[in-house]
């Protein structure tokens, strides 16, 4: 036991003492707070910029397909993503691409529904909220093409399907319930700092047991 007091007694000179540990020991919370909240918030600004992608559609040799033959409903302009219908070959947009206003182009091949790929040239990672708003819209689309192959009524699946929402409302102090929201993100951020708080801790104590 003597050991272990000599032991405890030198980390504490060594470490606690130590003016960083103080000033981390206050400023880590807001470091790792800032470090989780950051990159939300930029990829948050940046989805709020009017982006343009030029779609182009291309045939089994890779032409551009004529307008009457192109997916012009199935990826409508929201408020953040304008799509812009091009004829122009994909080899030419993109060798021009840093050149031009288009945030990115969007290739849907013309075997895509079978294929299920498209091909999305950029100069920077596009956001997960652009992929899946287009993903989502073509996935949608072809979905019903090949229902409708199946002679399979879209309706008659619409009317079975089901969309499960959770709602937590919680007792609170105030003895009135309250829906909640919001609650992955905070338990997120406690699993990860309950993470670092047990590895570091269990690295502290590894160490001492090292001494």
């Amino acid at each position: 036991m003597s050991k272990i007091g000599l032991i405890l007694k030198r980390e504490y000179i060594t470490r606690v003492r130590k003016r960083s540990f103080i000033v981390m020991t206050f400023l880590g919370p807001f470091l790792f707070a800032a470090f989780i909240v950051l990159p939300t918030w930029l990829a948050k600004v940046e989805d709020n910029e009017v982006k343009t992608i030029a779609v182009v559609e291309t045939d089994e040799l890779n032409n551009p397909l004529p307008d009457s033959m192109r997916f012009f409903d199935v990826l409508p302009n929201n408020n953040f993503i304008h799509f812009q219908y091009v004829s122009a070959p994909v080899k030419t947009l993109k060798e021009t691409l840093p050149q031009t206003e288009y945030y990115a182009i969007l290739h849907i091949p013309y075997n895509v529904i079978n294929t299920e790929i498209i091909e999305f040239y950029s100069l920077k990672h596009p956001s997960m909220g652009i992929e899946n708003y287009i993903t989502g819209k073509l996935n949608d689309y072809i979905y019903k093409i090949k229902l409708r192959k199946k002679e399979i009524p879209v309706d008659v699946l619409n009317s079975v399907h089901s969309d499960i929402k959770f709602k937590t409302i919680k007792l609170e102090g105030d003895g009135e319930f309250h829906e909640q929201g919001g609650k992955e993100l905070q338990r997120t951020i406690g699993y990860i700092s309950g993470f670092l708080i047990i590895f570091l801790f269990s690295f502290l104590v590894h160490r001492l047991c090292v001494v």
